[in-house]
């Protein structure tokens, strides 16, 4: 059987449209596997980070030891301020006094894990956004890590 040019072109453009065809499934299972957050998802991290700028602005260091996950990066990082500085929380509230916040973006994470943006206006200086890794606990969302901008104060949970 003799093998002609058209031949393997034909043979080629099979194997292309095979391979588009396994590329485009794959695709669209990855883009699958990012399913919204579902609304009681959203509404309890929301509520979780409400909660913690309002421990922020208080001062109030145990509501905040509450709010870290005991495993995660953020309470290992903050702990000594939490446990052994008897000054932090009045360091907090003067900080954060006249701040505002506000809850940005709640994507899916790994896992159960959801990533979500807490924007921080100081009294007198401009929106930041740090990005934190929460997970469930329980009936509520505890903080497993932040990822701080470069501008903002990472002194502080």
């Amino acid at each position: 059987m003799a093998f002609c040019p058209e031949g393997r072109y034909i043979m080629n453009t099979k194997w292309l449209i095979t391979l588009m065809l396994l590329w485009s499934f794959g695709v669209a299972y990855a883009v699958g596997q990012q399913t919204p957050l579902d609304a009681s998802t959203i509404r309890g991290v929301k509520i979780a980070l409400t909660q913690h700028a309002l421990a922020l602005q208080r001062g109030d260091v145990a509501a905040l030891k509450q709010q870290l996950s005991p495993s995660g990066e953020a309470y290992k990082q903050y702990q000594t301020l939490l446990e052994q500085n008897p000054t932090y929380p009045e360091f907090l509230r003067n900080f954060y006094q006249g701040s505002r916040f506000a809850v940005g973006n709640i994507v899916r994470g790994r896992g159960d894990e959801v990533i979500a943006e807490l924007v921080i206006e100081l009294q007198n200086g401009s929106p930041t956004v740090t990005k934190l890794r929460l997970k469930p606990a329980g009936n509520t969302w505890t903080i497993l890590a932040a990822d701080r901008p470069e501008s903002s104060h990472s002194s502080n949970p």
